[in-house]
C-alpha cells in the first residue's frame, strides 16, 4: 500500500474527530421475532401494573385522608367507615377549608412515599446499573418484577386489614430495595441498546418502549376506575401483584439475555470487578473520559442531560397531582372518569405522540423534535393550569399530543453516544437522573400544589410549563452546538481529503469510483508499454 505525506495526518484526525472503532458498531445480539414480542408482553404487563397501582395510590391516599382527618362541621356527610369503599364526596365550592385541607394533606403525603421509595433505590440503582453490563440484563429485570410485586402483595394485605396509612412506608422500601420499576427499564432500555445499531433506528426503539406502554395503559386506566368503583382498593393492588408475578416467570422462562460475552466483553476493560472504587469510575467515566462518549465533548453531554432533568421533573410528578385535581372543585370526577381521561391522555401522547417521531424522522432530527415537545408542554401545562370546565382538560391533552418525546428522543441520543460494553452503566446514570428529578420534582410541585389551593389552584401547572421552556432553550443551544461542531469537522476533514465521509470511515462512492478509474488508466498505460517493448525486441 503505497503511503503519501498525508496518510499520518489523515489517521490521526480521523481518530480525534471520529474516534469510532468499527467493532462498537458491529456487535449487536441477533435476537428473533419472537423475542420482541416477549419483549413487549414483558412491557405491557408491566406497565399495566405499574399505571394501575399508580392511579390506585394518589385516590386511596386522598380516600385515606378525608376519611380519617377530623375536620367537624365543614363538610357534612362524611362517610367515615372503610377506606376500601367509595372515594370522599367532593367539596361544593371552590373555597372549601375541608376540602383544601384533604387537597394539601394528600399531596405530601404522596411526596412523602416518593422520598422513600426512591432514595433507597438511588443507590441500588447505581451498583445493578453498572453490573448488567457483566452479568447480564436478565437479573436486574427479574429483581425490579420481584421488588414490585412484593410491594403491592404486602399493600393490599395492610389495606385489607385497615391498617394506618404509614405502613405503607414498609412497602415503598422494600420496593426501593430492589430498585423499583426502573431495574426493569433500565435492564430494557440497555437490552435494546444491545439489539440496534447506532442512529435513528435505536431512538425510535426506544421510543417504541413508550408508545407499548401507552397502549397497554389505554385498558388500564379505565380497567382501574371500574375496579376502584366495583371493590375498592384492595382487590385493585391483589391484581397488580398478580401481574408482576406473571412478569417475574415470564422474565425467568422465556426472555432472552441480550448481553452476551463476545471479543467485546472479554476485553480487559470489560471484565468484571466488585470494587466499589472502579464501580464509581465506571460510573462517572462519562464525564472524565471523553472517549466513553464517542468524543462528545462535556459541554453538549451536560446540555442534553439538563435539558433531559427539567423534563422529566415534569413528567414523574404530574400524575399524583394530576388526579387529585381532577377530584377537586370545580371538576369533582369519580374514579371511572378518572380512568377514562387517562386513558385519552396515554393514547394520545404516548401512541399518537410516539408515532409522530417515525414521520418527522424523514425530514428533521432528534433535537428538533425534542424542540418540538417542550413547546407541545408548554401549551398543555398552560391550559391545565387556567381549566375551569372539562372540555379545557382535554384540550391540554390534544396541545400536549408532543409532550413526553424529549424523553424516548434524549435517552437514544446519549445511548448513541456511548460505547457497547456502556450502555449498562449509561442507563444506570439516565435512570440517577430520573429518581433524582422524581425526587426534586415531586417535591417541588407537590409542595406547590399544596399550598396555592387557596390562591390559585393550577400554579403547579405554570411551573410545570417553565420547566419545559427551560429544557427547550437548552436543547436549542444543543442544537446549535452539534451544528457548529459537524461544520468544524467538514472543513478540516476537506482540507485534508475531500475524499473521506464526514460521518462515517467509508469513503464516498463517487470518490471510490474515481480511484478506481484512476487505477485503470495506470494498468492500462503499463500493459500498452509492455506491448511496445515486446514487440521492439
Amino acid at each position: 500500500m503505497t503511503i503519501n505525506e498525508n496518510s499520518s495526518l489523515l489517521s490521526e484526525k480521523r481518530r480525534i474527530i471520529q474516534s469510532d472503532p468499527k467493532i462498537d458498531d458491529g456487535t449487536q445480539t441477533v435476537i428473533s421475532t419472537n423475542d420482541v414480542i416477549i419483549r413487549h408482553m414483558n412491557i405491557i404487563l408491566l406497565s399495566s401494573a405499574v399505571i394501575i397501582g399508580g392511579v390506585s395510590k394518589a385516590q386511596y391516599i386522598y380516600k385515606w385522608v378525608s376519611v380519617n382527618t377530623v375536620l367537624p362541621d365543614v363538610i357534612q356527610g362524611v362517610n367515615v367507615s372503610s377506606p376500601g369503599n367509595i372515594l370522599q364526596q367532593c367539596a361544593t365550592n371552590s373555597s372549601s377549608d375541608a376540602e383544601n385541607e384533604y387537597q394539601r394533606l394528600s399531596a405530601r403525603m404522596a411526596l412523602y412515599f416518593t422520598l422513600m421509595e426512591k432514595i433507597i433505590a438511588l443507590p441500588v440503582l447505581v451498583l445493578f446499573g453498572i453490573y448488567s453490563d457483566f452479568i447480564g440484563r436478565k437479573p436486574l429485570m427479574a429483581l425490579g418484577a420481584l421488588a414490585e410485586c412484593a410491594k403491592y402483595g404486602m399493600m393490599s394485605f395492610f389495606i385489607y386489614k385497615d391498617f394506618h396509612i404509614n405502613y405503607l412506608f414498609v412497602c415503598y422500601a422494600v420496593s426501593g430495595l430492589g430498585g423499583t420499576y426502573y431495574s426493569f427499564h433500565l435492564a430494557n432500555f440497555a437490552s435494546v441498546a444491545d439489539t440496534t445499531a447506532r442512529g435513528k433506528q435505536r431512538s425510535f426503539n426506544i421510543a417504541l418502549i413508550d408508545a407499548v406502554i401507552g397502549i397497554s395503559g389505554l385498558a388500564a386506566q379505565i380497567a382501574a376506575g371500574y375496579l376502584i368503583k366495583i371493590t375498592g382498593f384492595v382487590y385493585i393492588n391483589v391484581m397488580v401483584a398478580g401481574l408482576l408475578a406473571m412478569l417475574l416467570l415470564s422474565v425467568i422462562c422465556l426472555f432472552k439475555e441480550t448481553r452476551v460475552k463476545g471479543s467485546q466483553a472479554n476485553s480487559p476493560r470489560s471484565k468484571i470487578t466488585w470494587n466499589i472504587c472502579d464501580a464509581i469510575k465506571r460510573i462517572t467515566g462519562f464525564y472524565t473520559h471523553k472517549e466513553q462518549r464517542r468524543n462528545t465533548p462535556l459541554s453538549i453531554f451536560l446540555t442534553f442531560a439538563f435539558a433531559f432533568i427539567f423534563a422529566y421533573c415534569v413528567a414523574t410528578a404530574r400524575g399524583d397531582i394530576e388526579v387529585l385535581y381532577n377530584l377537586n372543585f370545580p371538576f369533582c370526577w369519580s374514579s371511572v372518569k378518572i380512568g377514562y381521561y387517562r386513558a385519552v391522555k396515554d393514547f394520545v401522547q404516548m401512541v399518537i405522540g410516539i408515532t409522530l417521531i417515525k414521520v418527522l424522522h424523514s425530514c428533521t432530527s432528534d433535537e428538533i423534535i425534542s424542540i418540538l415537545g417542550c413547546i407541545s408542554g408548554i401549551a398543555s401545562m398552560g391550559v391545565m393550569a387556567f381549566a375551569s370546565k372539562e372540555w379545557m382538560l382535554y384540550l391540554a391533552v390534544g396541545l400536549g399530543i408532543m409532550c413526553l418525546l424529549p424523553l424516548p428522543l434524549i435517552r437514544g441520543i446519549f445511548s448513541k453516544t456511548v460505547l457497547p460494553d456502556k450502555q449498562g452503566a449509561l442507563f444506570a446514570n439516565i435512570y440517577i437522573l430520573e429518581i433524582l428529578c422524581g425526587l426534586g420534582g415531586s417535591t417541588i410541585f407537590n409542595n406547590i400544589y399544596a399550598e396555592t389551593q387557596n390562591t390559585m389552584k393550577g400554579m403547579a401547572f405554570l411551573v410545570m410549563a417553565g420547566f419545559y421552556f427551560l429544557s427547550g432553550v437548552l436543547l436549542i443551544i444543543c442544537l446549535c452546538m452539534t451544528t457548529a461542531q459537524e461544520t468544524s469537522t467538514l472543513c478540516i476533514q476537506g482540507n485534508i481529503e475531500p475524499s473521506v465521509n464526514p460521518r462515517s470511515n467509508t469513503p464516498r462512492q463517487d470518490n471510490m469510483d474515481l480511484k478506481r478509474s484512476k487505477a485503470s488508466d495506470i494498468t492500462s498505460n503499463i500493459l500498452a508499454d509492455t506491448e511496445e517493448l515486446d514487440s521492439s525486441m
